[in-house]
């Protein structure tokens, strides 16, 4: 129904992620020419609707295609400004910690080492607090979403710490990654070998291996310490 405004439309704000949700889709396939046609279509639709936190996700969509296709300092200082943009209006949801992951990894990608430490370590803290309100501590339920990206979060701390040389606290991420993985639906074969091939790594270079092989990890959501 095209009469009227579109914000007075009680399924519209509904339409609009499933929208966004094609924007995802599509990338994931690798159809990048109609992935391209969905986020301009997403894009105009957040603008007539006013959408604010939907369109930073279509505009991640769009850095992503753009990565896509090299351009890496364009894409850097998109994603830079798109986190700030999260930070600015406290949206403390997963879709600030998907931001700012994204953000880390890319710098991770062009050695700057520290920027994503400290972002990576912002992600966690998000979608921990989020998978704990959500009662993934009581409950360990499989139905949660984000958990795949929690693991992913925690997957680079492992790797950043363990290339900073502070292998106990590696392996510990590590175990975190094995309690995320534990009580996530269908975890990422990716995000698996990863934590197994990091605590391969860490035992290669001379580290002493605990009982449970994780450095007796504990992880936050569970009520344990953790590093």
């Amino acid at each position: 129904e095209r009469a009227g405004d579109p914000r007075m439309h009680a399924s519209a704000h509904l339409w609009l992620r499933c929208r966004v949700a094609a924007t995802r889709i599509l990338l994931a396939q690798g159809r990048y020419g109609a992935a391209r046609q969905a986020v301009t279509a997403a894009q105009q639709e957040c603008a007539s609707l006013n959408e604010h936190v939907l369109s930073r996700e279509v505009s991640l969509r769009q850095i992503q295609l753009d990565m896509h296709l090299g351009k890496s300092d364009l894409t850097m200082a998109a994603l830079h400004e798109l986190v700030g943009k999260g930070r600015k209006l406290q949206q403390e949801d997963p879709r600030l910690a998907c931001l700012v992951a994204s953000f880390s990894e890319m710098q991770r990608d062009h050695g700057m080492d520290a920027g994503a430490l400290q972002g990576f370590q912002e992600a966690e803290h998000v979608l921990l607090q989020w998978v704990s309100a959500h009662g993934l501590t009581e409950s360990k339920s499989v139905y949660l979403p984000h958990t795949h990206t929690l693991a992913r979060v925690q997957l680079s701390l492992a790797q950043l710490h363990a290339a900073a040389g502070d292998l106990p606290l590696s392996l510990l991420y590590c175990g975190r990654v094995r309690m995320v993985c534990d009580v996530s639906r269908d975890p990422p074969p990716s995000t698996l070998c990863g934590m197994h091939l990091q605590v391969a790594r860490s035992h290669r270079l001379g580290l002493a291996p605990a009982s449970d092989g994780f450095g007796g990890a504990s992880h936050p959501a569970w009520g344990g310490g953790g590093g």
